[in-house]
């Protein structure tokens, strides 16, 4: 695998392809984190709702079926699959749980933040038949869908979020996109490769077919964390990816000969004649083997990638992996043209991926 040396550190460039494993997007970042100020009112697209006592939606406590389902979102779930709030039925007002995808009309829809430069119609469904509300010059919106003939969007007024339509002609022409954090991906399972698999590819006219991927890839999930930062998950075991960093420079001391310990002939009396000093002698000889096993496991992973160590700044970074959100790493996405890049908040190094002696793909610095 191919490396280059940019400003002083080995870097190699981890494109992030459009190819989202079917079934696992996540849909959170498509509703308004601010429910508990200000409710959304939507009707289900679902035919059949399920209710639940919890946000992991494992409780459930009954089942709408029929009819329509309008409910006024009050609260969103730390991952974004449920959304709690009330809804009506039989003259009764009841609360629970239900799973925030059933008011979306395409879930792998990837959703944009935006506004709007000029008035809008607000419908309540794709034909575009009955009007439901307006909104203004400049306001905000989020698309969650759309057909061939409309968007699904959330919009907002004085007193709550909604749901409708609107055309897409509207929408393709007065769209004006603001300077609200806006997701660049859709959080969901993105496959992960080098540059040097890379290749572009030319059509007969000369044009670019845009960038193909040569070489093997390891699959990852992306969780959006703000601010263009996102999270890194191993969609196996669901563990974060995190960058652990050490201070390099104790080695020397380790190595250094303690104190206590003669040199020459008096070295060899004392093995010979005590016991304790045989002792200690033993004790650190161990020691150094221990660190001289240690250093060639280092060796190895700093070959593979995994470890990257910063000599000027005597710092030292790998790989690891948490189940803790709070320890999980922050990596920065950037559009690359027709890819994109993705690095550690804290570093600026960037991912790519090896081979580990066991010939599996494995992150790599």
């Amino acid at each position: 695998m191919k490396e280059r040396k940019i400003n002083r550190r080995m870097l190699l460039i981890l494109c992030i392809f459009f190819c989202l494993s079917g079934g696992k997007t996540r849909v959170y970042a498509a509703f308004p984190s601010d429910l508990a100020k200000k409710q959304m009112t939507a009707d289900a697209l679902a035919q059949d709702v399920s209710v639940y006592s919890d946000p992991d939606l494992t409780q459930k406590n009954m089942e709408v079926s029929g009819g329509r389902f309008t409910f006024t979102a009050r609260d969103i779930s730390h991952d974004g699959r449920a959304l709690f709030g009330s809804y009506t039925i039989g003259g009764e007002e009841r609360e629970g749980w239900v799973p925030s995808s059933v008011f979306l009309w395409d879930e792998s829809f990837t959703h944009v933040y935006a506004t709007v430069r000029d008035s809008m119609t607000i419908y309540s469904s794709p034909d575009l038949s009955d009007k439901k509300a307006s909104i203004k010059k400049y306001s905000g919106i989020i698309a969650l869908g759309k057909t061939d003939s409309a968007v699904q969007v959330v919009y907002e007024t004085k007193k709550e979020y909604g749901i409708g339509w609107l055309s897409l002609e509207e929408y393709d022409n007065k769209l004006v996109y603001d300077g609200r954090d806006k997701q660049l991906l859709a959080d969901g399972t993105y496959s992960f490769t080098t540059s040097d698999n890379i290749a572009d590819t030319t059509v007969a006219d000369g044009s670019s077919a845009g960038p193909v991927n040569n070489g093997s890839s390891l699959q990852y999930r992306l969780e959006y964390a703000g601010k263009q930062s996102y999270r890194i998950l191993d969609p196996s075991n669901d563990r974060y990816m995190k960058i652990k960093k050490e201070n390099i420079g104790e080695e020397a001391e380790d190595k250094k000969k303690p104190d206590w310990m003669d040199g020459g002939i008096m070295h060899v009396i004392k093995i010979l004649l005590s016991p304790s000093y045989r002792k200690k002698v033993k004790a650190w000889d161990d020691k150094q083997e221990a660190l001289a096993r240690e250093k060639a496991v280092l060796e190895e992973k700093i070959a593979a990638g995994e470890v990257y160590e910063d000599k000027d700044q005597g710092v030292r970074y790998a790989v690891g992996w948490t189940d803790e959100e709070e320890e999980a790493g922050r990596f920065i996405l950037k559009r690359q043209g027709q890819y994109f890049t993705i690095s550690p908040e804290e570093t600026g190094l960037l991912y790519g991926s090896g081979v580990n002696k066991e010939g599996d793909l494995v992150p790599r610095l």
